[in-house]
């Protein structure tokens, strides 16, 4: 039997090369692609958020609780002096500048005596390299179904990163 009438995978040299070579290959373009996608869901979805300190940002409203309980103000209500916050979307819902629980606040308070906006950038570049870097660990790691599955739910992970959102570090986290 010559080598050009047997399938492709019965060849000693291509059998390897299919069974590890080929599937590393497809899960880095799959690995790419999401991260790909990711981001450019959030250049689309959320152009709001262009900056993590941009008023109205999760690590900006974390970043002002964390001033006022440093200054000794009260967590849920804003007074004279304070960092302003608009809660996105939910700003004309509700009244008080914080829709996260207190440990959040708590969290922040080292991280408020920063100055200026890098505190903010550094929770923002953690989150995001956390979440890339779980999100491609996951697709090299898994079957098509659960690839699949971080395609659908990439644009909510995409919003989660960029929005400098405390699940961007709780996701990995919660996986390791």
């Amino acid at each position: 039997e010559s080598v050009r009438s047997r399938p492709p995978e019965t060849i000693p040299f291509v059998r390897v090369f299919y069974k590890t070579a080929y599937k590393r290959f497809i899960n880095g373009l799959c690995a790419a692609a999401f991260i790909v996608f990711i981001y450019a869901t959030i250049a689309s979805l959320r152009t709001d958020l262009q900056s993590p300190a941009s008023i109205g940002s999760d690590a900006s409203n974390y970043y002002a609780a964390g001033e006022r309980l440093n200054e000794g103000h009260q967590l849920y209500a804003l007074e004279a002096g304070d960092r302003p916050v608009a809660n996105g979307i939910y700003a004309s819902r509700w009244s008080y500048p914080l829709l996260s629980p207190p440990p959040i606040a708590v969290l922040w308070r080292p991280l408020a005596m920063i100055p200026g906006d890098i505190s903010m950038y550094l929770w923002w570049c953690t989150g995001i390299l956390a979440s890339t870097a779980f999100a491609a660990w996951l697709i090299l790691r898994s079957s098509a179904k659960v690839q699949l599955m971080a395609l659908v739910l990439a644009p909510s992970l995409s919003i989660t990163i960029w929005s400098g959102n405390l699940n961007a570090l709780l996701i990995p986290l919660s996986a390791v």
